[in-house]
């Protein structure tokens, strides 16, 4: 398979860092974009960075979706003929506190991208979406034909509001758009501001771990945990992205990446062994 440009938003962040290792491992081009803010502490960003720039194939650009002029000229510079777009602003609860910027960054600045994929020509787009646009009335097991039209917190309804976007370009401009619903992706490199992470530095206190609604939450994760599984999560993300990059015959198509099992978060928090050797004694329904 011949080398690609690939353009990458959120290429400092947890999934397009990863993303971008394996393209470039595998011989690609990646144009790393991200605005590098402090929704949670830089020096996570940073270390992605560092993990990437050593790759003479790597050209990070620091760029916000809500400057629209910037992503155009940034699609014509470089020409890629795929983009990755995961750049967003994430999380449910912090959405209900902060629900403009959803908007704005997530609706108005995937426009945005879409738009200069469009004056450009010639790329097909991949676009990170979410499982909780499912929302409150979706029978499960969940399936990409549901309507997905009761979201419940202002980051679901900005991803599902992306994706009827990406439907409208798809179908006016022809631009081969694909939509990939992730659930809770955790692992190595991963979010501070995400349950393993918190619930790791609780167990190394020694703390309770509380949760709200045990018995009914469930935890839809898409695991990387361990050396061997993270491998292998890397190497089914990178092979998700390619295909989606490779096929033009998929217009706007939707994928929903998750488990078709629930899983309560007390499986996740109960007594037991984490990587690190430590163990998770006692927790709080």
């Amino acid at each position: 398979m011949s080398s690609q440009t690939i353009l990458v938003t959120g290429a400092a962040g947890f999934v397009g860092s990863r993303l971008a290792k394996v393209l470039l491992a595998r011989g690609d081009r990646v144009i790393g974009l991200d605005n590098l803010n402090d929704y949670y502490p830089l020096v996570h960003k940073q270390r992605h960075l560092v993990d990437l720039m050593p790759d003479p194939r790597f050209t990070f650009v620091q760029k916000d979706l809500c400057d629209a002029e910037g992503l155009l000229q940034i699609m014509r510079e470089y020409r890629p003929q795929a983009v990755a777009h995961l750049a967003a602003m994430a999380a449910v609860r912090y959405s209900v506190k902060h629900p403009l910027i959803y908007g704005h960054v997530n609706v108005q600045g995937s426009m945005n991208l879409m738009d200069a994929a469009r004056q450009v020509g010639g790329a097909r787009l991949v676009l990170a979406s979410t499982g909780s646009s499912y929302g409150s009335n979706t029978p499960v097991p969940f399936v990409e034909t549901a309507p997905c039209d009761r979201p419940l917190a202002p980051y679901p309804a900005s991803k599902r509001a992306m994706e009827l976007m990406a439907h409208s370009f798809n179908h006016l401009y022809g631009i081969p758009v694909t939509i990939l619903r992730f659930f809770n992706v955790y692992g190595p490199h991963g979010r501070p501001d995400m349950m393993p992470w918190q619930w790791t530095r609780m167990i190394q206190r020694g703390d309770t771990l509380n949760l709200v609604d045990g018995h009914r939450a469930d935890a839809n994760q898409l695991r990387n945990g361990d050396a061997k599984l993270a491998n292998r999560w890397r190497a089914q993300l990178a092979h998700l992205f390619s295909g989606a990059f490779l096929r033009r015959a998929w217009h706007a198509q939707c994928f929903r990446l998750g488990h078709l099992r629930h899983r309560r978060r007390a499986r996740h928090a109960g007594p037991g062994t984490d990587s690190r050797g430590l163990r998770a004694g006692r927790y709080q329904p």
